[in-house]
């Protein structure tokens, strides 16, 4: 088997110029320096993110696919749902060795905390864009992190996010549609 064959093909989707949405209110910008590894070359697999891959009992075998997925995949896009069902308390977390209940929106905010901590450790850049304006001075929807414009920057906005509560409707639609918008204009540098 070729490890070099991407696991995933990014389709464009009919033409969905009908569809329309209020602006976001968005931290850093997709274009230039934010598509662009902090770190000359790429992302790595740097001795910090070994490290937290390490401490959340990763194995080898997982982490070289988490390294090896950052070079083939070099933009990744996370849309939460910070809607208000996300107030439910169907979700679980772990705590030492045990499951505890938790509502969905602690639930994936652990999760999004792992993943963004790892890759701004990598200097792998990502966008994380919530279905909702979030509640709080000063919090954007549109969230980027690990990259060089966002430096520090992207992560704690990102958490601090993750420590609001979620409310409203699930706008899905849109936030696909506005991150097929962003890949089109980006393509020639995306393909790069």
């Amino acid at each position: 088997m070729d490890v070099n064959i991407p696991i995933a093909t990014a389709v464009l989707a009919p033409d969905v110029s009908h569809a329309s949405a209020p602006p976001l209110e968005r931290q850093g910008s997709f274009s230039g320096p934010v598509l662009h590894s902090r770190i000359r070359g790429g992302p790595l697999m740097t001795e910090e993110a070994e490290a937290l891959l390490r401490d959340a009992n990763f194995p080898k075998g997982l982490k070289d696919v988490v390294g090896r997925a950052t070079q083939v995949f070099h933009m990744r896009f996370f849309v939460l749902d910070n809607s208000g069902s996300m107030n439910a308390g169907d979700g679980s977390k772990i705590v030492g060795t045990k499951s505890r209940s938790c509502s969905r929106w602690c639930e994936l905010g652990e999760s999004m905390r792992f993943h963004a901590d790892l890759l701004h450790r990598m200097g792998a850049p990502a966008e994380f864009r919530l279905l909702n304006p979030p509640r709080g001075h000063g919090l954007a929807q549109v969230i980027h992190v690990g990259n060089e414009a966002s430096h520090d920057a992207g992560l704690t906005q990102l958490f601090s996010v993750l420590e609001t509560s979620p409310q409203g409707r699930t706008p899905l639609v849109q936030q696909i549609y506005e991150v097929r918008r962003e890949l089109e204009e980006n393509a020639d540098e995306i393909m790069a």
